[in-house]
């Protein structure tokens, strides 16, 4: 199910940098839709994991990106990361396994 459209925070962040996200709610449980969507391999560029026992697992599966892998290209996350003191995370690009 696709979030509404027009909702003040989407139309920001398309002002704001120029993409559109085609942002969707799993049907079900989460739990459950994450992995099916990654056992299919049809994964969407951006996904939301609840903690990161789960972000680790499917990065271990080799599923995810390390997102540290691309910082330099991300400066303003590069900042906020280290405002956190964070030492790891992980994304899934597009066409990427």
């Amino acid at each position: 199910m696709a979030l509404q459209e027009g909702l003040a925070h989407w139309e920001m962040y398309k002002e704001k940098t120029g993409v559109t996200l085609d942002v969707q709610l799993p049907s079900g449980k989460l739990q459950e839709t994450l992995n099916l969507v990654i056992a299919a391999g049809n994964m969407p560029e951006l996904m939301y994991m609840t903690n990161h026992a789960d972000a680790n697992r499917f990065g271990q599966q080799g599923a995810l990106a390390n997102i540290l892998d691309y910082i330099g290209l991300m400066p303003n996350l590069k900042v906020r990361l280290s405002m956190r003191g964070t030492k790891s995370a992980s994304v899934h690009f597009a066409g990427e396994n």
